[in-house]
C-alpha cells in the first residue's frame, strides 16, 4: 500500500494512503490529525483536481497571480461562473485552512 505523511511544526499530521471503499472504488484517503481528525476519500479520477486546487491555493497564498483564468478545483469551470453545494469535503478543506491560518502558515 502506498502512503505519504506530512507532519507540521505542531506535530499535526496529514496522511495520504491508498484505500478501497466497500463498493470497490479505489480512492486516496486523506486523514488530517491534530486537535481534531478529518478524513476525506478522493476517487482516483479526481486526484488531479485536488492537486490543481492545492497548487492554486499555494500560488494565491504566496501572492503570485495564477497563470491564465482561475479555475474551480472541483469542476474546472471559471471561478465566479457557478457555485457548488457545501459538502463534507468542503468542511475538511475549510478546517485545514483554519488550522493553517491559526498556525500562521
Amino acid at each position: 500500500m502506498s502512503s505519504f505523511e506530512y507532519t507540521d511544526h505542531d506535530r499535526s499530521t496529514l496522511a495520504i494512503t491508498s484505500a478501497t471503499l466497500r463498493d470497490g472504488t479505489r480512492v486516496l484517503e486523506f486523514t488530517a490529525t491534530g486537535c481534531w481528525t478529518a478524513t476525506v476519500y478522493v476517487p482516483l479520477d479526481r486526484v488531479e483536481e485536488v492537486i490543481a486546487g492545492l497548487r492554486d491555493v499555494a500560488r494565491q497564498t504566496a501572492g503570485q497571480a495564477p497563470t491564465g483564468e482561475a479555475l474551480c478545483g472541483l469542476c474546472g469551470a471559471a471561478h465566479g461562473s457557478h457555485h457548488h453545494r457545501w459538502t463534507s469535503t468542503d468542511d475538511a478543506i475549510a478546517n485545514a485552512r483554519w488550522t493553517a491560518e491559526e498556525a500562521g502558515a
